[in-house]
């Protein structure tokens, strides 16, 4: 694994994982939400950003369920890397999708905002280092490697952050520097506070191939809402007793009216019959798991806003840590005690 991803990925699960002092104060989801919009810097995402996905630290941190893991990391990692992860503030990423065919991670980049990562006393030896806009890039042999400006480290392929630097100077055209931004932080901003986000705003292009893809019979009653598809967004939040996902998507009043009437539809013949469905799998997935199926459907809420089509449903955290034990019977993963 490339060495510059593998080390902003460990800071990100050592994060998650650890507690955070004095971050207790409870906002409301939807204001949660708003908050996590407005901070985003754009000036790091090219103008023409069709994908951004952003991780909200500060929010996982104030997690009551994750104090006890490891609840001394902070001081561990500080005293033997240097590194105060109290102050990390997010994880943010952008993708650059011209065409849905193409390989969209290879001009994707990486930001940390609040950890300055080359204070890390064991960073992995870069083999050379590259002055660029009077910034020192950290470069990796496999030309990866990332940069600190103002306490945000950016990493990815050489190209991207050098890209990053570029955009946020003002050398290039940005994100922040067009009307698109709005949409991206008007549709983070319905994503009930999630901490983990992913936006997606679509463009010409991907409009074209999206509407070519549906373009088919069965697909008929979508296509109001298809042809009016403007973004989306998925969002995770975890809190100390459930697991809530969200899933929003904007078209026209007509077309998020008419997903939203169907899935309904659907729902309300699947409910009475459930438990027959899903007697099959109970040998497969075991009692836990039908459990678990049905007890997230009875959760499932689909509705039109306006201009958005919102779906939202649970999981608990008691189901939650049911789950590696039936992926261990399913033999997709190794039995605790047997891993090498």
């Amino acid at each position: 694994m490339k060495k510059f991803l593998l080390l902003m990925i460990l800071t990100a699960i050592l994060a998650t994982t650890a507690c955070k002092k004095n971050s207790d104060k409870k906002i409301s989801a939807e204001k949660a939400s708003e908050n996590i919009a407005k901070s985003l810097d754009f000036s790091y995402f090219p103008a023409d950003s069709t994908v951004l996905a952003i991780v909200d630290f500060q929010s996982i941190f104030g997690v009551e369920a994750f104090k006890p893991m490891l609840k001394n990391v902070f001081d561990k990692v500080k005293e033997n890397n240097g590194l105060d992860l109290s102050e990390l503030k997010s994880l943010s990423a952008f993708i650059n999708i011209k065409n849905l065919k193409n390989n969209p991670l290879s001009n994707a980049a990486i930001i940390l905002d609040g950890i300055d990562l080359s204070k890390l006393k064991k960073l992995p030896q870069a083999p050379k280092t590259e002055k660029f806009e009077g910034l020192n890039i950290h470069i990796y042999d496999d030309n990866t490697g990332f940069v600190v400006i103002d306490k945000k480290t950016i990493g990815g392929t050489l190209v991207s952050v050098k890209n990053a630097i570029s955009l946020n100077r003002g050398k290039s055209k940005n994100l922040a520097s067009t009307p698109k931004n709005n949409d991206f932080k008007e549709i983070i901003s319905k994503l009930n506070g999630s901490q983990l986000n992913i936006a997606f705003v679509s463009n010409e292009k991907t409009d074209s191939e999206i509407k070519k893809f549906f373009n088919k019979p069965q697909f008929f009653i979508l296509k109001t809402f298809i042809d009016n598809f403007k973004s989306a967004g998925f969002g995770i939040r975890i809190d100390n007793k459930n697991i809530d996902f969200t899933f929003v998507a904007k078209s026209s009043k007509d077309g998020a009216k008419a997903i939203s009437d169907l899935a309904n539809s659907q729902l309300k013949q699947i409910k009475p019959n459930l438990d027959k469905q899903l007697s099959s799998l109970t040998a497969v997935i075991t009692t836990s798991g039908t459990d678990i199926i049905k007890n997230i459907v009875k959760t499932i809420k689909i509705e039109n806003k306006d201009e958005f089509l919102m779906v939202n449903f649970r999981l608990t955290m008691k189901d939650a840590m049911k789950i590696p034990e039936i992926v261990m019977t399913l033999g997709l993963m190794p039995a605790r005690g047997k891993l090498k």
